[in-house]
């Protein structure tokens, strides 16, 4: 019944405006952009704020697929974000909302990347870009999607449908065409890849545990809840399976006093246990070998050789970096024959080595400062750090935190912005 409700809500987005866009994008790539530019200025009179959140998300998730027939929903994303950062800066300017505190912490930040592209970025314009769009991304979801979740328990349950409508639409594909949704035996739902859907997934979970633990949902909420499990199960992400259960554990131990001095006490033990333990052997004993692809742990799936290449890379501009892209031109011009995989990703499969590729040792420096910031803007600042700290640690293995139009990293800084919303009022 609600998520039939959710449907009939945001029928404008659904039944109209995607449909219409669609149609138009495979007359012509303009036709379609122009359309979104009246369909985010419909919402925006009609005070639809709700509709344009949404549109956006579905957007970001169809910019990441692979197939001819929606690629003209990538230059879509920007569109989108400018018509929505357009909305922010008017609220703001006539005091509907204040800006948030942390947000301060991020300037540091954009002036280096702004300066490291002006010095060094060999695509000067493409930085630029990139600079502006993680700025924009980051103010829209601090000041206009979290505190639209924030003002109503419906639209954060809003949010829930609207990941569920996705999930369910993935697992019906599934039934009925599994080989358009399914890589070797790896599921990717509706994302072009199965990392995407993991992702995706490792980043809906914190939002499924506020619903749960702050509104007591129905029994409908908790069959979406199972879907987005095995969704993540399906999909074979070592990493996002590794941060989900990271998560709730730090949830855990974090929850008391207690626990947290307990944790601290033992970690000299953990750290034995874990540097003595032969884990290949031990996941081949208990037949998860096949799933967890063991053969390629060792190397985290070859990102090892990634890394050691990016860190020749680094020391070229090892304060500053140049500039946001320079990852991407990096590994298309400069990757050895051997690594041509890595050339065709444009990936050093590292949130941190992008970093100090892009924005260099004091960039680096700037950004996690500012993550750790945000923390003493929420209301349980406790409950804010295992977020971070799970989610920080997940990035280690993926660049999804260095990425402004992507599908997963917008609903990281929705959190961190919904956190701080919650503790100023």
């Amino acid at each position: 019944m609600n998520m039939s409700r959710f449907i009939l809500d945001y029928a404008g987005i659904f039944f109209f405006a995607l449909p219409i866009i669609y149609l138009s994008g495979k007359v012509a790539e303009p036709l379609a952009l122009i359309f979104s530019v009246i369909a985010c200025f419909v919402f925006w009179a009609q005070d639809k704020r709700g509709h344009i959140i949404f549109f956006f998300l579905l957007v970001l998730v169809l910019g990441d697929q692979r197939e001819v027939d929606l690629l003209f929903f990538k230059q879509m994303r920007i569109v989108v974000l400018m018509v929505i950062t357009g909305w922010t800066l008017s609220d703001l300017s006539n005091h509907r909302i204040r800006v948030g505190p942390g947000i301060k912490w991020l300037i540091p930040f954009l002036i280096i990347s702004v300066v490291s592209l002006i010095i060094a970025s060999p695509t000067k314009f493409l930085s630029f870009q990139k600079t502006l769009s993680y700025g924009l991304l980051i103010l829209i979801c601090y000041h206009f999607i979290a505190p639209w979740l924030e003002s109503n328990k419906r639209h954060f349950m809003d949010l829930i449908h609207f990941v569920g409508l996705l999930l369910m639409i993935g697992l019906i594909n599934y039934f009925i065409r599994p080989e358009e949704v399914l890589l070797g035996n790896r599921f990717e739902g509706v994302f072009g890849n199965p990392n995407g859907l993991g992702l995706s997934c490792m980043m809906w979970t914190p939002f499924f545990y506020i619903a749960h633990k702050q509104f007591k949902p129905n029994k409908s909420f908790y069959f979406l809840a199972l879907f987005l499990l095995v969704s993540l199960v399906m999909s074979g992400s070592r990493n996002s399976l590794m941060t989900v259960v990271l998560f709730f554990g730090l949830q855990y131990i974090f929850k008391t006093k207690r626990r947290r001095w307990v944790v601290l006490l033992s970690i000299p033990i953990a750290y034995l246990i874990i540097t003595n333990t032969d884990w290949i052997a031990l996941l081949q004993r208990i037949g998860l070998s096949e799933y967890l692809r063991v053969d390629g742990i060792e190397t985290a799936s070859g990102r090892t050789m990634s890394w050691a290449f990016a860190l020749t890379i680094i020391p070229r501009h090892l304060w500053l970096g140049a500039g946001f892209g320079y990852q991407e031109f990096v590994y298309m011009n400069l990757v050895p024959p051997e690594l041509a995989i890595f050339r065709e990703m444009s990936s050093t499969w590292n949130s941190y080595l992008t970093f100090l590729l892009n924005n260099g040792v004091i960039g680096l420096g700037l950004f996690v400062t500012f993550l750790f910031a945000q923390i003493r803007y929420t209301v349980n600042r406790w409950q804010t750090l295992a977020f971070v700290l799970a989610y920080m640690l997940g990035a280690i293995f993926e660049t999804w935190l260095t990425a402004s139009l992507n599908a997963y990293t917008v609903y990281f800084f929705i959190m961190i912005g919904y956190f701080s919303i919650k503790s100023s009022k």
